[in-house]
Parts: C-alpha cells; sequence; structure tokens
C-alpha cells in the first residue's frame, strides 16, 4: 500500500473511532468501567469501550468478554472483528447483524481466524444488499422500514438468490418464493 494510502486508512480509522465515541458518549468522555470488567486488563478495557460505543447491552458485553478471554482470543482479534462491526455502523449497515454473527462464533468456540471470516461474509453481504436496496429505492419503491429491508434482502442473498432474482420478484416477474 502507497503511503498516502495508508495515511488515508489511518485517519478514516481515527475519524471512525471519533464519531462512535461522540455518538455513544456525552461530551466526548469514556464511560466508567463496568465493575465486571478487570481494569488492569487491557484487553477488557478495551472491549468493553468499543462494545459500548457500539451500544452493546452490558450483560451481553459480559458474556463477550468472558467468552474471548476463555477461548484465548488476543486484542488484536477482538479489534479486528470489532473494527468489522463499527466501520458496518458507520455505513450505515443494521451492525446487530454482524453482533450476532461473532456472538454465533463465540457460542460455535470457532477460532478469531473462523469468526473474523464469517463477520467479513456478512459484511460483504449487507453492503450489497444495501446498494441493492438503495437502488430500488431511488427507482421508486418505498420501504417503511430501512433497515428491515436491508436484512430481508440480506438474508435473499444469503439463500442464494441473486440480485436479478430479487429485483424480479419484486417486479411481480417471477412468482414470490415461498418466505418471501
Amino acid at each position: 500500500m502507497n503511503r498516502p494510502m495508508t495515511s488515508f486508512c489511518l485517519l478514516l480509522t481515527i475519524a471512525a473511532a471519533a464519531i462512535l465515541a461522540q455518538e455513544a458518549f456525552s461530551f466526548g468522555q469514556s464511560p466508567p468501567p463496568s465493575p465486571s470488567i478487570d481494569q488492569k486488563d487491557p484487553q477488557s478495557l478495551w472491549v468493553y469501550r468499543q462494545s459500548v460505543a457500539l451500544g452493546v447491552p452490558e450483560s451481553e458485553l459480559s458474556m463477550l468478554v468472558a467468552s474471548c478471554r476463555e477461548q484465548g482470543y488476543i486484542t488484536a482479534e477482538i479489534q479486528r472483528i470489532v473494527g468489522l462491526i463499527a466501520k458496518a455502523k458507520l455505513a450505515g449497515l443494521p451492525h446487530e447483524d454482524l453482533l450476532a454473527k461473532f456472538r454465533e462464533g463465540l457460542a460455535k468456540r470457532a477460532g478469531p481466524e473462523s469468526v473474523d471470516e464469517a463477520v467479513s461474509r456478512k459484511a460483504l453481504t449487507l453492503r450489497r444488499s444495501k446498494d441493492l436496496v438503495d437502488s430500488l429505492l431511488i427507482e421508486g419503491w418505498s420501504a417503511t422500514d430501512y433497515s428491515l429491508a436491508i436484512k430481508m434482502v440480506a438474508d435473499s442473498l444469503d439463500a442464494g438468490f441473486s440480485s436479478q432474482k430479487i429485483i424480479s420478484v419484486l417486479n411481480g416477474d417471477i412468482q414470490k418464493p415461498e418466505g418471501m
């Protein structure tokens, strides 16, 4: 990667962190760490602050921290996964689906590489879905719940439907498959 691009990526990462911090905390103050978080453990503190910035409830946060520790994830691995989720939120994608993938991977005791890959794949599907929903909205379709529309189209893409087939179903060109 060339130097200007590296600087741009670093700047983008810093901007994303600043936006998340402003969104989650009034006046830019960090939240006080939860009593359940070991304040001497930088990994626990980092996961706590990132998760709170994403709006993860305290009960879920405790489970994520404990599972990550138990499974031996290192801070860099957790940062990579949570970073994907933060970028998705900033891009207007339903990041809850990515958190669900993260929880699913932990529940299955998958390694960090597998969880990272699953979250990345889901993020790409959500991005394709958002692009398709946006193009449909431009063409005059309406969505009463934009986030739900993105999730539904993403589920259809995950089920193996092509973008063209989804558009054909919506246009009434072909019969809707069961469940749509």
